[in-house]
């Protein structure tokens, strides 16, 4: 489960806060169509530090479907959450869980855009991706 014991700034509000969370959540159970649900119909998510971007439902489910298979966990150490409700940066740290039982974990920041609906409009993601990788 996502852990906010070691947040030193946080600029949202208890709502958007608690959106956040629960975004969190869904990620951290590796239900792919779960999170897809939370998203705008024309979600942009930029991963790899620019590298790779993903636009639309299906090219969202389909590089997650895919990408998350090697995963059994995920958890997410957060540290810093800068911003508004419907756009904000996050500064955490996200341990991830392979399915031979190896982990490893990986600093990331991630900014968000949320769209008057209160959907996951965007996310480029931060991170040093070839950890995933090893």
């Amino acid at each position: 489960m996502a852990n906010f014991d070691k947040v030193r700034i946080n600029q949202l509000s208890d709502q958007g806060l608690a959106w956040f969370a629960e975004v969190l959540r869904v990620i951290e159970t590796l239900d792919v169509d779960a999170y897809v649900a939370l998203m705008a119909p024309d979600i942009r998510l930029v991963m790899d530090n620019g590298a790779l971007t993903l636009e639309g439902h299906d090219a969202v489910r389909t590089a997650l479907a895919q990408g998350w298979q090697q995963l059994t966990g995920i958890v997410h150490d957060e540290l810093n959450l800068y911003g508004t409700d419907h756009q904000f940066v996050h500064e955490a740290t996200n341990t991830f869980t392979f399915a031979d039982g190896t982990n490893t974990t990986v600093a990331s920041t991630v900014w968000i855009d949320r769209d008057e609906h209160g959907r996951l409009a965007g996310a480029r993601i931060y991170n040093a991706p070839q950890a995933l990788r090893a």
